[in-house]
């Protein structure tokens, strides 16, 4: 790889029903970026398996509750009104 390039890869998901975010029937939104990758071909199924999970623990929910959404629909559900983001190249 390039050593001129640093590469992050960040995962968004909806997360039902966590006390994090008003419990039952409740929904709310986070990410996890992971900078400095080196290892972009690690990124697989296997992996983002693995996150699903982990933040499933630490929200106190079921993996099933955990939702991995595009980064699209993130920005949209989670933009403060008037704010855009002109980053997607």
């Amino acid at each position: 790889m390039n050593p001129l390039f640093d590469i992050s890869v960040a995962i968004h998901y909806r997360i039902h029903n966590s006390d994090w975010f008003g419990g039952a029937e409740s929904v709310g939104y986070t990410k996890q970026t992971f900078g400095h990758v080196r290892a972009v071909e690690e990124t697989d199924d296997a992996f983002l398996d693995k996150q699903r999970t982990a933040t499933a623990e630490l929200f106190g929910i079921q993996s099933d509750d955990v939702e991995v959404i595009p980064w699209k629909e993130y920005e949209k559900e989670t933009a403060e009104e008037g704010e855009t983001d002109e980053t997607d190249i």
